[in-house]
């Protein structure tokens, strides 16, 4: 029986397409019957503040496939897929497969989303390849936060979002959050801003002192995804 698309959310159509593909269930993940690498897809979704609803005490994306961006693709692999211990090569390329055929799967049966024109067998090679930098980039915020917590000072304000990386100059990252649009400067070392590239997405809890802003905790790094057109 054919299955009626329209007004699919991003939850259906990815339970959709694990069904015609024969996915097996895996009870050791968050959604088990999505199977591992689309339940961690939509893990990211969520965490990529994708809107949600709460069904048998688990929360689903509502959103539909026009909701999709180049930013979460870039946020998947390049950042959710370490953070979320997948980093043996084979299990990688297995989770790219899977998100790979689940466009495909889309494109087939003629469901329009948000990347219809974009390349995305380049995206994801492109992606892959700034994983590096970006892994390093991580692990030095990760270190430097843990400097400034043994000896932290008195804060009138803390702050956790993804910041975007504004501008980079005169030992500064210059950084605007999500939902906050107000510009923050961080002093960090030369071995942060080398690596720092304008349009980065950093995962950071940052403290206000009222003289300046420090850093008191850091997570993901991912790129501004690259263009590719088909």
């Amino acid at each position: 029986m054919t299955e009626n698309h329209d007004s699919s959310t991003l939850y259906d159509l990815l339970s959709q397409c694990a069904r015609s593909h024969g996915t097996p269930q895996d009870p050791e993940v968050f959604y088990p019957e999505l199977g591992s690498s689309l339940s961690l897809f939509h893990e990211c979704l969520l965490e990529a503040g994708l809107k949600r609803e709460e069904t048998l005490d688990r929360p689903h994306v509502c959103e539909g496939p026009e909701a999709l961006q180049c930013a979460h693709l870039s946020q998947f692999i390049i950042a959710f897929l370490p953070f979320n211990s997948v980093t043996e090569k084979s299990e990688f390329n297995q989770v790219i497969f899977d998100l790979f055929s689940f466009f495909q799967w889309m494109d087939r049966n003629k469901i329009p989303h948000a990347l219809n024109g974009v390349d995305l067998g380049s995206l994801l090679r492109d992606l892959s390849a700034m994983q590096e930098r970006c892994l390093q980039l991580s692990h030095y915020l990760d270190d430097q936060s843990a400097r400034t917590l043994k000896d932290p000072p008195e804060l009138c304000r803390t702050v956790t979002d993804f910041f975007k990386v504004v501008s980079i100059e005169n030992g500064f990252l210059c950084l605007q959050g999500r939902r906050d649009k107000e510009l923050m400067r961080l002093k960090l070392p030369e071995n942060i801003l080398s690596l720092a590239r304008i349009n980065d997405q950093l995962d950071l809890t940052l403290g206000d002192t009222s003289e300046r802003w420090v850093m008191l905790e850091a997570g993901q790094v991912f790129p501004k995804a690259p263009e590719t057109q088909r």
